[in-house]
């Protein structure tokens, strides 16, 4: 499977697949209900899928976790959009404050 971000993308960072990360989110330092499912994460960004709708340009902290492998590590966010799908789940794109060092993103993945 190619990765490579395409020409009509504004990413500049390869997605990759979630596998085991984790993730809690905590808006205003409060938690957000609900499941919260990581569909990819990149060095820049991540996309979740969420029981309930987040405006656009909120700042949350995140989570990020992997239990198996005794990690963790908690990164502001913006959200950056979101998209309704059927069934009530909203697929929501976040930037990092930050970039995501190559350690950070090999023990998440």
């Amino acid at each position: 499977m190619d990765t490579t971000p395409q020409p009509h993308e504004r990413r500049t960072a390869v997605r990759r697949p979630a596998g085991k990360v984790q993730v809690d989110l905590s808006p205003d330092g409060r938690q957000v209900p609900g499941q919260v499912t990581v569909r990819d994460i990149a060095s820049k960004g991540i996309r979740l899928v969420l029981g309930q709708g987040l405006d656009p340009g909120a700042v949350l902290d995140l989570r990020l976790r992997r239990p198996d492998r005794d990690f963790s590590c908690v990164i502001p966010v913006q959200v950056v959009y979101v998209l309704e799908e059927p069934g009530g789940h909203f697929i929501t794109g976040c930037a990092f404050s930050r970039e995501l060092s190559a350690e950070e993103l090999g023990r998440l993945g």
